[in-house]
């Protein structure tokens, strides 16, 4: 369905921001139940991320109904598992889904998040180790609350760090 850039090509940019010192999340989306595996994902990102962040999959819309249809099409064994979900409006799945990711992730040592299976909207704050902070003033209006950012930058100022932008991060490594 994702007519993205590949996933290969994904974690080698994500490598390189991270190499360079730019915080870097492995944002995980949307999890399609019985078919992602976060574990895996994570493993393939965990040397190159600061943070590690799961949403579930939505369907809301037009493509909602098309996404069943894939997913009746495609894999026939999980349709009782998405009626369960999305019919019946159970949260057994991604509880515990985001009771395996947090054991998993704090055994790796990992800061991790989801959204909203775990009611929480609040965007968590990275490790300010290397004295550089991403997102950009775009990327953090994509977060639930724009009026956070000077929030957000003040924080950061008071830690000592430099913010930069998506544009700056490049050529300051270029």
């Amino acid at each position: 369905m994702d007519r993205g850039v590949s996933i290969k090509r994904r974690l080698t940019a994500m490598k390189a921001f991270y190499d360079a010192g730019v915080q870097a999340t492995c944002f995980i989306s949307p999890i399609f139940p019985g078919i992602t595996d976060p574990v895996e994902i994570i493993e393939a990102a965990k040397d190159r991320c600061n943070l590690v962040w799961l949403e579930n999959l939505n369907l809301h819309g037009d493509c909602g109904a098309r996404i069943k249809e894939w997913i009746y099409d495609n894999h026939p064994e999980l349709d009782d598992l998405y009626h369960e979900i999305y019919n019946k409006k159970s949260r057994d799945y991604w509880t515990t889904l985001d009771q395996r990711m947090r054991e998993y992730t704090s055994q790796e040592g990992m800061p991790y998040h989801t959204t909203p299976f775990d009611g929480n909207r609040e965007v968590p704050l990275p490790d300010l180790s290397n004295g550089k902070v991403f997102p950009s003033k775009d990327r953090v209006k994509a977060f639930y609350d724009p009026k956070k950012m000077d929030e957000m930058l003040a924080y950061y100022a008071d830690k000592g760090c430099e913010v930069l932008t998506l544009e700056e991060c490049m050529i300051e490594k270029a």
